[in-house]
């Protein structure tokens, strides 16, 4: 009986499994498979299903060395066709290739309930020169029906606010259905395909407009409102969106389609577009606060910048910062507060951790950020004011101060001269107790010298012995200490963190808290440590450092990574 119960809970499970499994997918694509050194493509990961309330955020490929990343868009949509519900999330990102040749984007992932799904491989040929490319679209344009043949009692409206706009710029688009009759049936809808355009969902609250047409009145019911935003320039064609509804059950379902919409998308000005432009478009400011200005040494200073304005706040995910080796910077979240009405506007607020790494006045010059104004037709560049911080010695920071412990050789002040005594032997019998007496001294001697040589020597062998056998004990012992560790537990990337910098200092035989990324590098190179393995150690203090001064915790998958990366690594330096 119990094996029974068992195994229908365990097909229960599969089962489910199986329906999650059917209900989510995760695709990725590029609107261009060959493009021109210079050039931009966008990129797509796009997660749909039917319920994406609690399916966490995929994680990315690794796209440096290949692709710099000029901006990002994220957007939501959901569709209705036979009373069948369905959702996607997308994330999409304008990529400029950094070299000629065959450059792979690798599978993204994402994990639910245990069950990991990841895209495919893509690969993207860049080649120096021009390239004719013409983007891709999923699927082909629906057919569109002439107001003329519409249902006279019912038709549907899709608008936009402006015919016109920038690259990046927002514009809305509703979708309205006019009744001139009470409906019967629920009415569910379908959205075209908005090649060219990425879409961020605005809510579609109830209204009471009505429209006259004809002298026949018309109420007007808001289905859904979408702010569109443009990725590439030149006249844009939106396909009709599709509606269907009962007026009574005896005619059944009715479909009525809306007329196509066109827009005209202007290419943002090249000429003085500053290098570091990330694609914001409309009108920004910036503020700025931080929690402290006089700290101790290596206690981090959060600075929270706040980004208000109007426009497509979703293109900037970071702040444009100058990078300087007494301070480590690292950006800690970024929390939106945003209105969708004829327009995106609101507040973004970026939180940065400023670690300082030396000790005195240090004055940080701020964060800035540039834009495309449409109200003066030209880039901007807003600035937050400089930071100075006061930064006092901290005496009781924990930081392991390990030297290296030296054995100085033993000296003998006299240099063994007691060794050379005088001593006249008086001529008495061969074998008589005089004899003996000098017998026993010359070995009590020889045996005094032989013993303090045998300590020179130990010591001298101690102090030029290899500093392996040493960094190889620390690194067993570091190894032992971080696999001890609950890798479960809040708290194990801190711990994680005191005993790799302990390690370090031990191998280096510096304080390795105390230096920067600089010399970290420099020392780990003295020990004659390979260039890459250098970085890595470098990337993974950084990686780690951010994770401990991180207000909020980090995914479990990162901790993991970090977790494992750290033994990885102490396994490298120390050779076991």
């Amino acid at each position: 009986m119990v094996k029974k119960i068992w195994w229908i809970v365990f097909g229960v499970l599969l089962l489910m499994n199986g329906i999650l499994a059917e209900s989510l997918t995760v695709t990725a694509q590029v609107d261009r498979e060959k493009v021109a050194l210079g050039d931009t493509v966008t990129y797509e990961i796009t997660v749909s299903g039917k319920d994406l309330k609690n399916v966490p955020a995929p994680v990315l490929p690794n796209l440096n060395e290949r692709f710099s990343t000029i901006s990002t868009f994220t957007s939501s949509s959901f569709s209705m066709m036979d009373n069948q519900f369905s959702s996607s999330k997308k994330q999409s990102f304008i990529l400029k290739p950094l070299k000629t040749g065959v450059l792979m984007i690798g599978p993204a992932s994402i994990e639910i309930e245990g069950t990991l799904y990841q895209t495919n491989t893509l690969e993207i040929t860049v080649v120096s020169g021009n390239v004719k490319t013409v983007p891709k679209t999923t699927e082909p344009l629906i057919s569109t029906v002439p107001r003329s043949n519409m249902t006279k009692s019912v038709f549907l409206e899709a608008t936009l606010n402006k015919n016109e706009c920038y690259v990046g710029e927002p514009i809305v688009y509703a979708l309205n259905l006019a009744q001139a009759v009470r409906l019967w049936g629920n009415v569910s809808y379908e959205l075209p395909e908005f090649p060219g355009l990425l879409l961020e969902d605005m809510p579609a609250t109830k209204n009471a407009a009505s429209l006259l047409i004809e002298n026949k009145k018309y109420y007007l019911s808001l289905l859904t409102k979408k702010i569109l935003v443009a990725i590439t320039p030149g006249e844009l064609e939106i396909a009709p969106a599709r509606a269907t509804y009962m007026t009574n059950p005896f005619e059944g379902q009715q479909t009525v389609i809306s007329e196509p919409l066109k827009v005209i998308v202007l290419p943002l000005p090249s000429k003085n577009r500053p290098l570091n432009f990330s694609g914001l478009v409309g009108e920004f400011e910036l503020a700025q606060e931080t929690d402290k200005t006089t700290i101790p040494s290596n206690t981090p200073v959060i600075a929270k910048i706040t980004l208000k304005g109007t426009g497509n706040f979703t293109s900037i995910t970071e702040l444009d910062f100058k990078a300087r080796s007494d301070v480590k910077i690292y950006k800690s979240k970024v929390e939106e507060n945003l209105e969708f009405k004829n327009n995106i506007e609101g507040t973004k607020i970026f939180e940065y951790i400023i670690v300082p790494q030396v000790s005195g006045q240090i004055k940080f010059s701020g964060f800035e950020v540039t834009y495309f104004s449409l109200n003066d037709k030209n880039y901007k560049t807003i600035k937050t004011p400089a930071i100075t911080l006061m930064v006092t010695e901290n005496k009781n920071s924990g930081t392991p101060k390990i030297q290296p412990t030296e054995k100085k050789p033993l000296k003998i002040n006299t240099d063994l001269a007691f060794l050379k005594t005088n001593i006249t032997l008086q001529k008495k019998a061969r074998y008589g107790s005089s004899y003996l007496i000098y017998k026993i001294l010359f070995l009590g001697i020889l045996g005094g010298l032989i013993y303090f040589l045998s300590l020179i020597l130990k010591d001298k062998l101690e102090v030029t012995a290899p500093l392996k056998l040493k960094q190889k004990k620390a690194a067993l012992k570091a190894y032992e200490a971080v696999n001890r560790l609950d890798k479960n537990a809040p708290v194990v990337l801190t711990k994680t963190y005191n005993i790799f910098m302990t390690f370090l200092a031990a191998f280096l035989q510096i304080p390795a808290q105390e230096k920067t990324n600089q010399e970290l590098k420099k020392n780990l190179e003295i020990k004659q440590i390979k260039a890459e393995s250098c970085a890595d150690v470098i990337n993974f203090i950084e990686n780690l450092t951010a994770a401990v001064y991180a207000p909020t915790p980090v995914s479990d998958l990162e901790k993991q990574r970090l977790y494992k990366q750290a033994l990885d690594l102490i396994k490298m330096l120390g050779e076991i």
